[in-house]
């Protein structure tokens, strides 16, 4: 389009359901798009504003002519019944879980029913559309994993990109196998600080009783739902204290993502109770204040990706826990791709206590090194995809 102002740009993301890093990733985007108008579509209409995120509108009520950025996130193999049921409330996802898991041909019906698409991977562009798709720094760990038919339709779907790039080797690896080739560049939230480092450090305020009580200061700490166990719990418990006594820190606890198949609030306070030290859940819903309770942390320990990438953008000391398989091959694809020694600082539950002080000692001028190293890494893709898009329009 030649002159005038240009038609507003569609961000597609999982931002149409509480996970930090989904919710992040539309922000970051919206940032980077600016001046340029953006609107947020995801699978359903929702308003996640009161938890920091965006007022959504369904893909499938926009024009097929216009132009749409994914914003990036492990979307790329993310199956119809796994999206629809992460839009459903924890309830109504346990009792559909328990009427569907194990019925694949009725959980695809409800599936498709439910969020009105046919596609095996929802958050994925059709082929064919008339505008122009691209896709920023998405991952898709287990693609080799996917059933054929889901499969073909993730490679055709980048096939078709306009323009993309992807956040880990593994992705790369994959989709080269089928002969598309897509350009490394780390996840976009490691921008949070560089982009909005001061809006979080606002946020900052609002956690003073919290640094006052931790006068030499905090372990954040969050788990995956399948961490939640009790024999998994009485091994961080243990490694915790042992953590605690050392450093003398305490623990503050925290959700990452509500939404079903995320976190559970429940297992922090069966945790809490195994604690001798201090600590405490913050109940903290929203995505800015979760960033600013990670970067006034001392150190961070997440099975989340997000949540350790939030830390090292500003500078602070991370550890991921590896809990379960399928988080555990997208931290290791994604940190085995970026970070320096990346083995060191994934950590199963009973090594805690003995990798925290080895990520305490990294000096901070080396951690902010590698933070700005990562941002302008970002920046230069990120650069790359919204000029194809600015020469499409031209």
């Amino acid at each position: 389009m030649a002159g005038g102002s240009p038609p507003p740009l569609v961000l597609f993301g999982a931002f149409d359901r509480h996970n930090l890093g989904d919710l992040l990733l539309g922000h970051v985007a919206a940032r980077l798009c600016a001046p340029r108008t953006t609107i947020a579509a995801g699978l359903r209409r929702c308003d996640l504003g009161a938890s920091g995120g965006h007022a959504v509108v369904p893909i499938s009520s926009l024009d097929e002519a216009v132009d749409v950025l994914h914003v990036g996130g492990e979307l790329l193999c993310c199956e119809a019944y796994q999206a629809a049921v992460m839009l459903e409330s924890p309830a109504a996802a346990a009792r559909i879980v328990a009427r569907l898991d194990r019925d694949r041909e009725a959980a695809t019906a409800w599936a498709r029913q439910r969020i009105g698409t046919v596609r095996h991977l929802p958050y994925l562009f059709p082929t064919g559309d008339r505008g122009r798709r691209l896709y920023a720094g998405i991952g898709g760990t287990t693609l080799d994993r996917l059933p054929a038919a889901a499969r073909g339709e993730a490679i055709d779907a980048m096939r078709a990109a306009d323009g993309l790039w992807v956040r880990d080797a593994r992705t790369q690896g994959h989709l080269a196998a089928a002969g598309v080739t897509a350009p490394l560049a780390p996840d976009p939230a490691v921008l949070v600080a560089a982009l909005f480092g001061h809006r979080i450090g606002r946020r900052l305020g609002a956690l003073s009783a919290l640094r006052h009580r931790f006068a030499n200061g905090y372990l954040a700490l969050q788990l995956s739902a399948d961490c939640g166990d009790d024999a998994t719990l009485d091994v961080l418990a243990a490694q915790i204290a042992r953590a605690s006594a050392r450093h003398g820190l305490g623990v503050v606890m925290f959700c990452a993502g509500r939404a079903p198949w995320h976190d559970d609030v429940e297992p922090y306070h069966r945790l809490l109770r195994r604690i001798p030290g201090d600590g405490m859940v913050h109940d903290a819903h929203d995505m800015w204040t979760l960033c600013a309770l990670v970067a006034a942390s001392c150190a961070t320990v997440a099975t989340s990706l997000h949540a350790r990438i939030v830390a090292e953008a500003f500078a602070r000391p991370a550890l991921s826990l590896t809990c379960g398989a399928a988080g555990a091959a997208k931290l290791e694809a994604y940190f085995g791709t970026w970070a320096r020694e990346p083995t060191r600082w994934l950590v199963p539950p009973d090594q805690l206590a003995d990798a925290l002080p080895a990520a305490l000692a990294v000096p901070g001028r080396q951690r902010a090194a590698y933070a700005a190293a990562q941002a302008a890494a970002a920046r230069a893709a990120w650069r790359m995809l919204l000029e194809r898009l600015r020469q499409a329009r031209a």
